[in-house]
């Protein structure tokens, strides 16, 4: 199970879960995410029941005095985090991250995320969600914080690591222009631009994005090739 703690350990840098290992990007790694009408204790019981219920063995759930919420368990040869992230100061964000031991297990993996997705939709007691009404939310804040930690984590994968958020994940603006401050050169700039653009929820506040690049040349090339793929 060492590449599997690897692949939640990158996916949010979890140091908090006794994992000190690089943050290494895992084609086995699989996360979802919802909003849900409860606090982050609640979510994390709810995960816990989730997972308890869907067969995952040897259950943890961990609400921390530093403001870590999640429910962890394991399931055919596959670990299951649930990470409770406050989103408003009305709804939680549960991060469903899915990792096998290697990347013979990415159907199983892709399975069970699709499997405590909808248990813990169907399991919401407000409005019953659809996976399309949070398609499109962006990370909450403090999911967004461990992830930009990871990112830094990956080095020199950076941009390996975040091919996976970016065909999983949606992003405000404000947090494109965090990504992009993370990569020291130019030319990866431009790529995780790009990269990222189809995924940002605001696009009419795209120009912090252009704003951060330090050359007029990359801007141009950026804006060019966003325009193409159009």
């Amino acid at each position: 199970m060492v590449n599997t703690h690897k692949a939640i350990a990158a996916a949010l840098s979890m140091g908090w879960l006794g994992l000190a290992m690089p943050a290494t990007a895992y084609p086995e790694l699989r996360f979802l995410r919802l909003q849900l009408d409860t606090d982050r204790e609640e979510c994390v019981n709810q995960a816990y029941e989730v997972l308890r219920r869907e067969g995952f063995q040897d259950l943890k759930r961990f609400s921390s005095a530093n403001g870590y919420f999640y429910a962890v368990g394991y399931r055919q040869n596959s670990q299951a985090i649930v990470d409770c992230s406050r989103y408003s100061h009305r709804q939680t964000q549960a991060t469903i991250m899915v990792a096998g031991a290697s990347d013979r297990d990415l159907t199983v993996v892709s399975e069970l995320a699709t499997i405590i997705y909808r248990a813990m939709s169907d399991s919401t007691a407000t409005t019953a969600p659809t996976r399309d009404s949070f398609s499109r939310s962006p990370m909450a804040n403090e999911t967004f914080a461990r992830f930009i930690k990871a990112l830094q984590d990956s080095w020199p994968r950076q941009m390996e690591f975040l091919s996976q958020p970016a065909r999983e994940s949606y992003f405000t603006s404000e947090q494109v222009r965090q990504i992009i401050t993370v990569f020291n050169f130019p030319q990866q700039q431009e790529e995780a631009a790009v990269m990222l653009y189809p995924r940002v929820v605001d696009k009419s506040n795209w120009f912090v994005v252009y704003d951060t690049f330090s050359f007029d040349s990359t801007r141009d090339s950026v804006r060019r090739r966003i325009e193409q793929k159009r």
